[in-house]
């Protein structure tokens, strides 16, 4: 995870020396991001252009690339496991130690928010960096940042990766548009009553059979296997019952973490939720 988030901000040129990644939000639960900010702060002469993963009793699941500048960055939706970002509390550290903050939207917009419009709306003035994709919710291609002007001018200017890519086709432009108003619209909105009505009988039924499931919906619901060959046999059980449920493993998940990924989509009807609830109390593990 540290190399791909350095390889974005090099990518994106980013006027960052110092990033921070957020796994989850259980980094905030021991009460010491504060102290870790602080510290890092306090320590950027000494360690500029340093790389070292800071003590477990300080950032729990975090790693640090210690330089000049702080960019804190986290999904809003977590990929894995379905749960979100503590954005409140981010932002307002982030702002207390001057660090800029990068929210991938890409599991949020669409599904949460007023509109679609994802779980950062409210605080959006003060994040610097929202990104996102156009290819799962708005069902389109590609993706976006937002930020300030400057922040734009310096992306148009110096990210290589737009400067040496192929603009996107008008076909693919015009249905990204299209998909976005349709997301913002009475249809959107009906779908996503849809969506968490579907989440909603899929978390219910999960429960009766045995599984937990996380304490906030999501259309992402992750069924903790542990066992990674316990995860591929029910995967394989699960296709041959007509469902394609991913099996996640490590190092995607940590070891021991295997789990069934389940997505629901507003397109998936309340027989489809049976049908899967009855193929899992099929299942042989």
């Amino acid at each position: 995870a540290l190399t791909r988030l350095m390889a974005l901000v090099a990518v994106l040129d980013l006027p960052v020396d110092i990033a921070l990644i957020w796994w989850t939000d259980r980094v905030l639960d021991n009460g010491a991001i504060g102290a870790a900010l602080a510290y890092i702060v306090t320590e950027l002469v000494m360690l500029a252009g340093a790389v070292r993963l800071l003590p477990s009793g300080i950032l729990d699941r975090s790693t640090v690339w210690l330089g000049g500048r702080v960019l804190v960055a986290t999904e809003t939706v977590f990929s894995m496991d379905g749960d979100r970002a503590l954005l409140a509390k981010i932002v307002e550290l982030k702002d207390r130690y001057g660090a800029w903050l990068m929210l991938d939207e890409a599991h949020a917009l669409g599904c949460h928010g007023a509109g679609g419009s994802g779980l950062a709306k409210r605080l959006a003035k003060r994040v610097e960096i929202r990104m996102g994709t156009l290819g799962k919710a708005v069902g389109a291609a590609g993706g976006f940042i937002c930020g300030s002007r400057g922040l734009v001018e310096l992306l148009v200017n110096k990210a290589r990766s737009f400067i040496f890519s192929t603009a996107p086709s008008p076909a693919v432009s015009a249905s990204a548009v299209a998909g976005v108003k349709l997301v913002r619209g009475a249809e959107g909105e009906s779908l996503r009553e849809q969506l968490w009505q579907r989440v909603e009988e899929l978390r219910r039924g999960v429960e009766s059979l045995g599984w937990g499931v996380p304490a906030e919906p999501s259309a992402i619901l992750p069924l903790i296997v542990g066992s990674e060959a316990k995860a591929m046999a029910m995967m394989g059980q699960l296709r041959e019952a007509g469902f394609f449920i991913p099996a996640i493993r490590y190092p995607t998940v940590a070891r021991n973490e295997a789990r069934l990924r389940v997505t629901v989509s507003a397109s998936h009807s309340s027989d489809d939720v049976q049908a899967l609830l009855q193929a899992l109390a099929r299942c042989e593990i």
